[in-house]
């Protein structure tokens, strides 16, 4: 499967003999991620194929979406939550989180509410990073070893944003040294080409800008 999904080892087909039913892939590093709906693999190849790819999109949407409802409120005890998905939707929530803390922050300066947030939200991402470090320390699968691994990889980037930021004396949305960064947004889709939205269960979407 490598050879026709980037990333994709195999697939996972029921138990039963000669089954043509599938219900989940794997990748390279034995990541499993189970599909939201089975997949037949019957009649022509590329329509199965065509089938499996937009199974392999909805599945890692919803898996970002459940992420996305079961984000701790505190967003400080993250230890079972970083391991309740694949580490894709959790990477994306991540930067997801930090986008929304940032500009949240950043508001509250703007409005002239608080403005010691951007320096208060360095602490608080200077607190997950701890609590990670403090994870990885301790047992864990391969697999999460490696996650963690990627995940402390952007949270130090991102604490580092955060103060340069700071020192740059960030006080609007529209300030280059924040317009200037990678952002993410998980936000409600309204319409497409111009018409009101009446699709699948995709009803918001992940976007970089």
């Amino acid at each position: 499967m490598i050879k026709c999904f980037d990333s994709m080892k195999k697939i996972e087909f029921t138990k039963e003999e000669a089954s043509k039913t599938i219900i989940g892939m794997y990748s390279p590093e034995t990541e499993y991620v189970a599909f939201t709906s089975i997949v037949k693999a019957e009649g022509g190849v590329e329509f199965w194929l065509t089938a499996i790819e937009k199974m392999m999109t909805q599945s890692l949407y919803d898996c970002t979406r459940m992420a996305v409802n079961t984000y701790p409120a505190n967003g400080i005890e993250r230890a079972d939550w970083l391991f309740t998905t694949a580490a894709q939707p959790i990477l994306t929530v991540d930067m997801i989180m930090w986008t929304q803390g940032c500009e949240n922050a950043i508001y509250e300066i703007m409005k002239g509410k608080n403005a010691q947030a951007l320096k208060e939200f360095l602490d608080f991402s200077d607190k997950q990073l701890k609590n990670m470090i403090k994870l990885v320390r301790g047992k864990l699968l391969p697999l999460q070893r490696t996650a963690m691994g990627a995940l402390i990889v952007l949270d130090v980037h991102a604490i580092e944003v955060v103060r340069n930021m700071i020192a740059a004396r960030v006080e609007n949305i529209n300030d280059f040294p924040w317009t200037s960064q990678l952002r993410y947004y998980w936000e409600p889709i309204t319409e497409r080409d111009g018409e009101p939205y009446k699709g699948d269960n995709t009803t918001h979407d992940v976007f970089a800008k």
